[in-house]
């Protein structure tokens, strides 16, 4: 007869972890779905493994496969929780709840996106409200004071006291005006691209370290003329002037034909830009926050306008 430890014995906090070494059978994937560091979740395998008396993965050839006690382990595992999942979902009602939700995003987040996805909670018998800030500098200090619930980003510099949820990724490319100069060329050298003005959109991070980091590593230099803290102030300059600027391709996809611009292919590669939710980890167990993540950040995903067309 199997020997079963008391609930008070275990660490239910290793329940999620556990589920996602058993999902992507992979200590780096499992860590990147969570939003954690490599060694956490090395050392949760660690703690499981001595917990369980099990190696659970194991490494057959090239590839790590799961031992038979994990494979049924697995199963059992998806029914538990996702009876968790219905006990917390049901400890939270919107229509009862007062609560506001303060949101920190870049302001194409919050013009093109939030008012659907917020719509059906507006309602005048729901008591939960929102509140959008753009996410600059400023917000970033309410977020590290603990005032702010969510933001939604693409910077990546955040401390480890902060839980992150990649919930997509995104190519660059470069707008200009539809009256610009080089509009009509359908590629661009990059002695082209250097040679124009620039607009830079610096958020809550900074600005876009990912092209940073390319143009900081070759020693090449843009002529940057103009800063701001959101996309629609980039775009508006953009707009009446030859400025260009390098932005997310499905910013560009929506936001082009609205203000008259053009997209354009970037003469370089460099990595694609990272869409992130992150949060304080005191939030992580509040029912709130969990419905929150489970309804609002779910239709921000598959809103139309978060993808490139």
């Amino acid at each position: 007869m199997k020997q079963v430890k008391p609930l008070n014995q275990i660490n239910m906090n290793l329940l999620i972890p556990l589920n996602a070494l058993l999902e992507y059978k992979s200590v780096t994937a499992a860590a990147e779905s969570l939003g954690i560091a490599q060694p956490t979740m090395s050392k949760h395998l660690a703690q499981l493994r001595r917990l369980l008396n099990d190696q659970l993965l194991v490494r057959v050839g090239s590839h790590m496969q799961l031992t038979p006690t994990a494979l049924e382990i697995q199963s059992s595992l998806a029914l538990v929780l996702d009876g968790l999942n219905d006990i917390f979902a049901a400890s939270y009602d919107p229509d009862k709840d007062k609560r506001e939700f303060i949101i920190a995003c870049p302001d194409y987040v919050s013009a093109y996106i939030l008012p659907d996805v917020l719509r059906p909670y507006l309602a005048d018998e729901s008591q939960v409200s929102f509140h959008t800030i753009n996410w600059d500098v400023q917000a970033r200090s309410l977020l590290l004071e603990g005032l702010i619930d969510f933001v939604i980003t693409i910077d990546e510099d955040f401390a480890p006291n902060f839980i992150r949820k990649v919930i997509d990724k995104d190519h660059w490319v470069m707008v200009m005006s539809a009256d610009h100069p080089l509009a009509n060329q359908v590629e661009i050298s990059m002695d082209q691209f250097l040679a124009q003005p620039f607009v830079q959109t610096v958020t809550g991070g900074g600005s876009s370290k990912q092209i940073d980091r390319y143009f900081s590593q070759r020693r090449l230099k843009r002529n940057i003329k103009l800063t701001t803290q959101g996309y629609i102030p980039t775009f508006s300059a953009i707009r009446s002037s030859e400025m260009i600027s390098v932005v997310p391709q499905h910013l560009a996809t929506y936001m082009a034909q609205d203000f008259g611009l053009v997209v354009r292919v970037l003469p370089f590669r460099v990595a694609q830009s990272q869409h992130s939710v992150y949060w304080h980890e005191k939030f992580n167990n509040d029912s709130a926050h969990r419905w929150f993540r489970e309804h609002i950040i779910s239709e921000i995903v598959t809103h139309p306008r978060h993808r490139s067309a």
